[in-house]
């Protein structure tokens, strides 16, 4: 029975048509000459003017922090560790008798 009922969509009607304008993009930097072109190229990507202490500095910050890191994030299993050769060390090497 819904099979023979069609479905009626009402679309809105176009009452103003918009029109846009394109817009070129302008230059981010104006270059005036072929000097001032090569002064900016001259600069290699990447290369910046910072004090040349900051990179040794950082990453001897950066392995400080690390190497005080790794025994904190390896404790937990240290501590499984201990437990398990306690464990061994109480019942002197032999397996102890599982539970049916």
């Amino acid at each position: 029975m819904l099979a023979n009922r069609s479905i009626l969509v009402r679309q809105p009607k176009a009452t103003s048509v918009m029109r846009s304008t394109a817009v070129a993009p302008r230059p981010v930097l104006q270059v005036r000459s072929m000097n001032q072109l090569l002064e900016l190229a001259a600069g290699a990507p990447g290369s910046v003017d910072a004090p040349e202490w900051i990179l040794p500095t950082a990453a001897i910050v950066i392995t400080i922090a690390v190497t005080a890191l790794v025994p904190i994030y390896l404790k937990g299993g240290q501590e499984a560790a201990d437990q398990i050769f306690d464990a061994e060390k109480k019942t002197n090497g032999k397996p102890t008798e599982r539970r049916k």
